[in-house]
């Protein structure tokens, strides 16, 4: 927030600002700081695109969740992306973000902001042999669970 009042909007000002503090514009920092800020900002276009799929419904414990979104996004940006999926659709009853592995297999990281939502921690159990907690948890599965369409 400090850095927003600043009047810093984007991270190629972070870096540029980062390299004037610490070395040459152009420099490391700035390079890592820029490549960082462009991962992130393709996750956000990824979504702007509605490249955002909708599970038709998941079942669970006797419960139908008719709003599930999947969501292709690196384990390091979930925070930034849960943001931007509830504030695209609120009535989410869960986002699950999905990585494939070097091992080809998936990363499934679940997330919930919906009071009405399930356990995420008893599902990932049950369902996959994951773990975690009842708003954030998750999965290694060697095929995407739910059948998904794109909207």
């Amino acid at each position: 927030r400090a850095l927003m009042n600043k009047g810093i909007k984007r991270f190629s000002e972070l870096a540029e600002l980062v390299d004037d503090l610490h070395g040459p514009v152009g420099g490391p920092l700035y390079r890592a700081l820029l490549a960082e800020g462009q991962a992130l900002e393709s996750h956000v276009n990824m979504l702007k695109a509605n490249k955002v799929f909708m599970v038709t419904s998941v079942s669970f414990n006797d419960v139908i969740y008719p709003y599930v979104y999947y969501a292709p996004c690196s384990y390091k940006y979930i925070a930034d992306m849960t943001d931007e999926v509830y504030n695209r659709y609120p009535g989410a009853s869960f986002v699950v973000f999905y990585d494939k592995e070097d091992d080809g297999k998936f990363r499934l990281s679940m997330r919930t902001r919906n009071k009405q939502g399930p356990d995420l921690a008893a599902l990932a159990v049950a369902m996959f042999g994951g773990g975690g907690h009842k708003e954030a948890a998750g999965a290694k599965v060697d095929e995407l669970p739910w059948d998904m369409k794109q909207f």
